[in-house]
């Protein structure tokens, strides 16, 4: 560039020389003078240019080499690069600088440090021309997504992931776009919109296919697996993800057979098949230490020492959920150190040890608040700093060099000279606007903390006064529920005595609202019990024949009373066994058809179908339908009726304590399930739903 630009100064002073009216021997010796030395500087430039060009290509082949290896040893792979790096600039290849920016992003994002690899990716951004280098742009925004989508800040994930896309569209680059809507369907997963991730990984799958991208193919199905997972279609994504491991085990590729054996080994776990899932976990924690993947080898840690907990072998849980913590710890990974906390609450309530169990959940915003962020702030400063303090030793050495050369030649020195002075100077000011930056970011930052401890208290205070709420409900709830129960029980010797028909009357109106108050004080429970968390669903054989008979027999009373027709539909394709919950089930069903009795009329009808839907070797999928000929529901009140204490102002008769439907709808959902209802204004009303029980080996 430096002779290149000397060599345009010389041939321009020339160029005047000759078109001055002067005599022809006042301008002929500086005229050729200029004329050579024009020709030696355009030379070298030829020459520097070769050079430059062999040098890029050298750059390119080593980063593509580093690339490999990156994965596995993450520390290594940075400090060549940043030796490349420092080639790029020496022979200003600016893609080359932009090239080694957009690998240091990818290592520093693999170790999890998150805001770091941002700012390189910033640095990469600043060095390409957007609007010709669409590949490398692409490249760059992607990965800048993918730190984003880490961070959970899906907004500004989103942002990039969709101007990558754009990116590679223009350079026309199908494997590039496959890869980052592979990301988008990413974002839609954790979001928890499972429908519309499905629909970003078929298409992804579909276009991989026809195009037969292997890797791209391989991606797809483990990423459907995994929503096929979430939706509870265990069997189907177990399924996928074997398709995904026996590729990764032909390309041989450590790290993501490390993957495969993670994802097949939850797949397992989600169908129970606890000495299968427990071989495949242990397959991906070896090869995971043994690649020094930390991160990684924090979920399988997690996720394994979940599944002990299930099986009641807390010992080993504790000791994998302890180096599960080690890393979530070191790393500041918010989301998994929340994990983390709600496991070893979870572990401890199963020991009895609830102290430990509600300081566990208590800890988890606290640290995630506080500790992780103020260590990520940390590390970003101190990397900052590192990076400015290698910045300018380079930028010193590369003017060492440059001077030496200089020598030979005293035109090019002088040019140098005053670049790199200017250099210095701006450098200067950079140092000194960079230190008031700081001194501004550390007054914001405390200002920040002093901000976060408020709201940490406040938010303790706030969390104590609601603890005291519930255990005074629940103090007085049990309290009240005793003496009732003695209430209704002598008011049922009392009608034992011949009373007067008076007599009689009130008691029976006694032990109407003796009861209604009972049954409130239950529902009160049972809902505080879902909302809390304290609730558990059950994996148990039962028949669901049975369930049905013991329904109708609690109701029947009720049933006669109002002279309702009652009729129940049973598909005898349901299996005699299923495994799940009878006594959450049970109530589900106590809940709906006690509903449908009240707000149906005399002489009207209820009728009760169970079909099977769909079934395989190891699952069944049953539908419920509890229909009447009540007074129906308005539009507007159908999804507040499943809220808290409220009720339908259809009809007169709204007895009742609008929670059953709330407790029926949690239920549910614990379950996997969702309640749907269908209902008209004065003809009746269906409340449905799907359920997935397996099938005893």
């Amino acid at each position: 560039m430096q002779l290149y630009f000397t060599a345009n100064t010389c041939n321009y002073f020339a160029t005047m020389f000759i078109t001055r009216k002067r005599k022809k021997s006042q301008i002929l010796i500086p005229t050729l003078l200029f004329l050579v030395l024009s020709f030696l500087l355009f030379a070298c430039t030829n020459t520097s240019i070769k050079a430059k060009s062999a040098g890029a290509v050298s750059i390119d082949s080593s980063l593509k080499k580093l690339q490999v290896s990156a994965y596995s040893n993450p520390d290594s792979a940075a400090v060549v690069c940043n030796t490349i790096l420092t080639k790029a600039r020496s022979i200003q290849y600016t893609d080359g600088e932009a090239k080694c920016w957009l690998m240091l992003t990818s290592i520093q994002s693999l170790k999890g440090n998150y805001d770091s690899a941002i700012a390189m990716a910033n640095k990469a951004l600043a060095l390409v021309d957007t609007l010709k280098q669409f590949a490398l742009t692409a490249e760059i925004l992607n990965e800048k997504g993918i730190c984003y989508d880490y961070k959970s800040d899906y907004k500004r994930a989103l942002d990039n992931y969709n101007k990558s896309l754009h990116a590679f569209v223009l350079a026309k680059d199908s494997v590039g776009y496959v890869r980052v809507k592979n990301n988008i369907g990413l974002i839609y997963q954790n979001t928890g919109d499972l429908k519309l991730a499905r629909s970003y990984f078929e298409e992804c799958l579909t276009i991989s296919k026809e195009k037969k991208y292997y890797d791209q193919e391989s991606m797809a199905l483990s990423n459907l697996g995994a929503v096929e997972d979430l939706l509870g279609e265990h069997a189907l994504a177990l399924s996928h993800f074997k398709q995904v491991l026996e590729r990764d085990l032909l390309t041989g590729n450590e790290t993501y057979i490390a993957y495969s054996y993670n994802n097949v080994a939850d797949a397992y776990k989600q169908l129970h098949q606890f000495d299968s899932a427990e071989l495949y976990f242990k397959k991906s924690i070896q090869l995971k230490e043994k690649l020094e993947a930390q991160v990684a080898a924090l979920n399988s840690y997690k996720e394994y020492a979940d599944m002990l907990a299930e099986q009641g072998r807390l010992q080993d849980a504790e000791t994998y959920l302890n180096k599960a913590f080690a890393i979530a710890i070191a790393s500041g990974t918010k989301d998994y150190l929340q994990q983390c906390f709600a496991l070893r609450s979870k572990i401890a309530a199963k020991k009895g040890d609830y102290k430990t169990a509600f300081a566990a959940l208590d800890s988890s915003e606290r640290i995630v608040d506080t500790l992780a962020s103020t260590k990520l702030k940390t590390e970003l400063i101190a990397k900052e700093k590192d990076y400015a303090l290698n910045l300018q030793a380079i930028e010193l050495q590369k003017f060492k060099e440059q001077t030496e050369e200089a020598k030979a030649e005293s035109i090019t020195f002088i040019i140098a000279s005053i670049l790199f002075g200017s250099l210095a100077l701006l450098l200067g000011l950079m140092f000194r606007r960079q230190k008031s930056m700081n001194r501004i970011q550390r007054l914001q930052q405390q200002k920040l903390e002093n901000y976060n401890q408020l709201l940490t208290e406040q938010k303790k205070q706030i969390e104590d006064g609601l603890e005291m709420k519930n255990k005074f409900l629940s103090f007085m709830a049990h309290e009240i529920r005793n003496p009732l129960g003695g209430i209704i029980g002598l008011t049922d010797l009392l009608m034992e005595t011949n009373p007067t028909n008076d007599q009689r009357e009130y008691l029976n109106y006694q032990k109407k609202a003796s009861t209604h108050l009972l049954n409130l004080l239950n529902e009160v429970l049972d809902y505080q019990k879902i909302v809390s968390g304290n609730v558990e669903i059950s994996h148990i054989k039962f028949d669901l024949q049975d369930i049905f008979q013991q329904v109708h027999h609690l109701y029947s009373a009720n049933i006669r009373e109002k002279n309702i027709l009652y009729h129940l539909n049973y598909d005898n394709h349901i299996p005699q066994v299923l495994i799940g919950d009878p006594v959450r089930l049970n109530q589900i069903i106590s809940n709906l058809i006690n509903n449908a009795i009240k707000f149906t009329p005399r002489n009207g009808m209820i009728k009760v179908n169970a079909t099977v839907r769909e079934q395989t070797s190891q699952l069944v999928k049953v539908y419920f339908a509890i229909i009447d000929t009540g007074v129906g529901i308005e539009q507007e009140d159908q999804q507040k009726i499943f809220e808290l204490y409220q009720q339908s102002k259809s009809g007169k008769n709204t007895a009742g304590t609008g929670l059953g439907l709330g407790i029926v709808k949690n239920l549910l959902e614990l379950m996997n399930s969702k309640i749907m209802l269908s209902s008209e204004l004065d003809k009746g009303s269906t409340f449905s739903f799907e359920i997935i029980f397996e099938l005893p080996e």
